[in-house]
């Protein structure tokens, strides 16, 4: 049984130090660069669903983070993708004006917004 907690515990330890250095990794002081004419032609389409209440976008490229700006100009969320294929629940926001920004392996920052 010992065995068994030791090992489950040095998993749960090295997960914990990749994640952290993961994101360690991918955060500089840098600002991303916005495309010239803000390359809403990465956004190949854009799906409501409403049975799941979600919205679906495909892209050109791979995605290497996505970020979501709250009605009140506040990062409300961001996660590493590492996908062309991403999917936003709309559940998980209130009411208002929401922008999503596809930030891409150069540093190119592709902005978008959605409206719940």
């Amino acid at each position: 049984m010992k065995l068994i907690r030791s090992t489950s515990n040095k998993i749960i330890k090295t997960t914990f130090i990749l994640l952290l250095a993961f994101t360690a990794a991918f955060a500089n002081n840098t600002e991303p660069k916005p495309s010239a004419d803000n390359n809403v032609e990465e956004i190949v389409a854009v799906e409501k669903d409403v049975k799941d209440n979600t919205l679906k976008f495909t892209l050109q490229k791979e995605v290497f983070f996505v970020q979501i700006i709250n009605p009140e100009g506040k990062l409300e969320l961001q996660l590493p993708v590492m996908s062309s294929y991403v999917v936003i629940d709309l559940d998980d926001y209130q009411t208002g004006d929401y922008q999503i920004n596809f930030l891409f392996e150069n540093e190119e920052l592709v902005s978008s917004t959605f409206k719940k």
